[in-house]
């Protein structure tokens, strides 16, 4: 009787999972199946072998609702407040550099300022230096090699270094190039076109290694030689012209 009961429940396990390709209705076919074979006195190695292997994995099902809304994150206020610190001990560093140089310019503008022209001032380093040097200085102490605008600007300039040379053809540099290729232009130091360009007589000259700008001075302003030259920025003259 228990046989025949087990193999009823087997045969209709088995035509279900048959139908349906239900992985779970065959797989209670087989431990039914198994069960049987224990209690009618069946072998049971069988069934120590069935019950190790691996069932086959079926396709995945649909996804499910989502589930509820996590905690929100935690906030670590300790690092936001060191990175605000430092962003603003920069910004206090650059006020400082700001201030300094406004400084500078205020007292050069005003009782210190040789030359003031355009809202800029103008006034010469007087120092052996190459043109590499001379840009430097003024850098760093808050300007930039000089620019010359135009002829009225020019004349003051040379005019204020007449009396600060101490022989005749002293040079300063300045801010700007002359660049030789093709076609040739004086250039300042942003690589824009001079607005305004005064060479002394015989230059430029057809050397492509002189390539920086410097002013000539001669006691005498008409002079043919006072002027603009080109010569080479590794090589040593009497000063720079700073703006700022």
């Amino acid at each position: 009787m228990r046989f025949s009961v087990c193999l009823l429940i087997l045969f209709c396990c088995a035509l279900l999972a048959y139908g349906q390709q239900s992985f779970q209705l065959a797989y209670l076919a087989q431990q039914v199946n198994e069960y049987c074979n224990i209690r009618e006195g069946g072998d049971t190695s069988a069934s120590q072998v069935h019950t190790t292997q691996m069932a086959r994995i079926g396709k995945a099902g649909p996804a499910g609702p989502p589930g509820p809304r996590g905690k929100p994150g935690v906030i670590n206020y300790e690092i936001i407040s060191i990175m605000i610190q430092e962003k603003f001990e920069a910004l206090e560093d650059e006020i400082s550099s700001l201030k300094t140089n406004m400084a500078l310019y205020n007292k050069l503008v005003g009782a210190l300022c040789p030359v003031k022209y355009k809202d800029r001032c103008y006034w010469v380093i007087k120092h052996s230096v190459t043109a590499i040097e001379g840009r430097m200085l003024c850098k760093i102490i808050g300007g930039e090699a000089a620019h010359i605008r135009d002829a009225t600007h020019f004349n003051m300039v040379i005019k204020y270094l007449i009396p600060v040379i101490q022989r005749e053809g002293e040079g300063f540099w300045t801010g700007m190039d002359y660049e030789r290729q093709p076609p040739a232009r004086l250039v300042l130091s942003d690589k824009t076109n001079a607005t305004y360009v005064r060479w002394a007589s015989r230059y430029p000259t057809r050397i492509s290694e002189r390539t920086a700008v410097l002013f000539k001075v001669y006691s005498n302003p008409e002079s043919r030689s006072v002027g603009m030259w080109d010569f080479y920025p590794d090589k040593v003259v009497n000063g720079i012209l700073c703006e700022i």
